[in-house]
């Protein structure tokens, strides 16, 4: 399950880089999507942080972003450090099981599908 929660409120140790999970280019129709990767991650995360990101084009090249994510731009965030999130907005959290054992690899395999039928967004992530 994913949860909304004001991230900024919270101490924050980045795990691995920003990865994306589904782009939609909205010029373009809808049609179904699908994604399946493993991350390399630092320690032992105990969630994945999901935010979205809208890159909007202009007519001079310069692209213009939104993003309900974190404060500074996804391609700078760092492994081990910290991280502060933007307080305008609520990110999505999926918490892992609680675990006390470390895990025998430091690896998190996601997937995530899209059906533009009904609009859903399905999400997957493990600790392996």
């Amino acid at each position: 399950m994913i949860d909304a929660q004001p991230l900024w409120e919270y101490p924050s140790i980045t795990c691995s880089q920003a990865f994306t999970l589904l782009t939609f280019d909205l010029t373009e129709s809808i049609t179904p999507l699908s994604c399946n990767e493993t991350v390399t991650t630092v320690g032992n995360p105990n969630g994945v942080s999901l935010w979205m990101e809208w890159i909007h084009e202009t007519a001079d090249g310069q692209d213009s972003l939104i993003s309900t994510g974190p404060s500074t731009p996804s391609s700078k965030v760092i492994p081990g450090l910290s991280l502060q999130w933007d307080r305008n907005w609520k990110q999505g959290v999926y918490f892992f099981q609680h675990n006390t054992e470390e895990p025998t690899t430091n690896e998190v395999r996601w997937g995530a599908s899209f059906s533009p039928r009904d609009g859903t967004i399905k999400f997957s992530f493990t600790k392996v």
